[in-house]
Order: C-alpha cells, then structure tokens, then sequence
C-alpha cells in the first residue's frame, strides 16, 4: 500500500496529457505577447475602418460640393459671382483632398502596423485626434455628430498605443528569432 503512494516533494508532478508543458510553449510570455498581437490586429482594422470612412464621407462631400455652398451662402444672405464660387470651390476642395489623402494615409497605417507598432499607433491617434479639432474648429457642430463613434475609437486607438508599448518592449527582451 505505501508502494501505491509514491509522493516525492522534490520532483514536479508529470502532466498526464501529451501537450508539452507551458514553458516549453513558450510560456505565459507567449500568451501575453498572443494577446498584444491581437489588440495590435483590432487597431489595425479600426485605422482601416477610419480611413475607409473618412474616403467615403469625403467622397460623398465632393460630390455635394456646388449644391452645398449654394445652401451655405443662401443660409447666410450671400451672393457671390463666378470667380468667387471658384474661388470657394478651391479652398472647400483643398480641404476635401487633404481628408482623403489623411483617410488613405490611416489604411496605410492601419497595413503596416505590425512593422512599426508604437510609432503607427501613436500617430494614428494624433491624427485622428487632430483632424477631429480641426473640423471641430471649422464646425463646432461636427463635434457632436458621431460623438459615440469618435469615443469609440479614441478608446481603441488609446489600447492600440499601450499594447504596441508592451509588444516592443517583449520583442526586445525576447530572444532574436523567437519572433
């Protein structure tokens, strides 16, 4: 019967499954840095679906354009000749191209993240961030329009930045090739 109970404390107990044990997998360092890729992947999309978005709306803008001044400069009492409906048009379109080329810019961003995961990360927010001030400085009504959204993805472009941290900094430490 003392035969049956064969406990040693100074031996680990034998997994009864054929899985390798968690160090030999990589170990809980592994399941971290599995976790950082993950997030790194959900601001991957959020920067494509920003860029795709902002493409889109701009897009839609452009093609409004001529109908929309004639409804702002009505709104506002205004007449304005030919050369200042071109000249209107000029400035509206410069916006609209800058927006379009920030919205291909955060899909290129949101493709190359993995290479550059910090810096990528922090200026996908700055940008976001900024492009959002500055409609807000064109049109504070622009503000509230989509607030739930906008929070949305400050909120992940914010969780992006900190698991980019955490992934470069276990790259770092990890192994060469472990990667």
């Amino acid at each position: 019967m003392a035969d049956d109970f064969n406990f040693n404390p100074y031996t680990a107990p034998q997994a009864s499954s054929s899985a390798p044990p968690i160090a030999e997998q990589g170990g809980l360092k592994s399941l971290g840095q599995e976790a950082r890729k993950s997030s790194l992947n959900k601001a991957r999309w959020i920067m494509i679906v920003i860029g795709i978005i902002t493409i889109a709306y701009n897009l839609f803008e452009y093609s409004r354009l001529d109908e929309d001044i004639r409804k702002e400069l009505k709104k506002q009492n205004l007449v304005a000749n030919a050369q200042q409906m071109e000249e209107i048009k000029s400035y509206a379109r410069m916006f609209l191209y800058v927006f379009l080329g920030l919205g291909a810019l955060f899909v290129v961003m949101g493709i190359i993240v993995n290479q550059f995961p910090v810096p990528i990360t922090i200026a996908a927010l700055v940008l976001y961030v900024g492009g959002q001030a500055f409609t807000a400085y064109l049109n504070p009504a622009t503000l509230a329009q989509g607030w739930l959204i906008k929070i949305l993805f400050i909120a992940g472009l914010w969780q992006a930045i900190q698991a980019a941290f955490a992934y470069e900094k276990e790259r770092r430490m990890a192994p060469y090739g472990e990667f």
